[in-house]
């Protein structure tokens, strides 16, 4: 199903999500928390069925989506972090709406990625 898939798309970022985490943590912020070419800061990703690519900027992980259901091709989930005094905590957004009868629409997957806000 694409609440399945979507969830596997947003696992796929776990080990960029604990480089941002440790990053910020060394230098006390996000802002240095960058892919690069040589990948020196982060870690490289490596695509997935459902993840084609992703990118971070400032912290902010963006996932380019395959098509793995309906309006999800080259759609993007970007995961926000906000560093806290003991924790980080993230908040996922996305270029799938949760209408449906409109080009970008997918309300299962919508649902699927603004529930993990974590």
């Amino acid at each position: 199903t694409v609440k399945a898939k979507i969830g596997n798309a947003m696992a796929s970022a776990g080990s960029l999500k604990t480089a941002v985490a440790l990053c910020a943590q060394e230098t006390g912020a996000t802002t240095t928390c960058d892919t690069d070419a040589n990948n020196t800061v982060l870690p490289a990703f490596t695509a997935t069925k459902e993840v084609s690519a992703a990118t971070v900027t400032d912290g902010a992980i963006v996932l380019t989506l395959r098509d793995i259901g309906k309006n999800t091709l080259n759609a993007t989930i970007t995961m926000t972090p906000t560093l806290g005094t003991t924790a980080m905590t993230w908040a996922n957004t996305t270029t799938i709406t949760d209408d449906s009868t409109t080009a970008t629409g997918n309300k299962a997957a919508y649902a699927a990625i603004r529930k993990n806000n974590i």
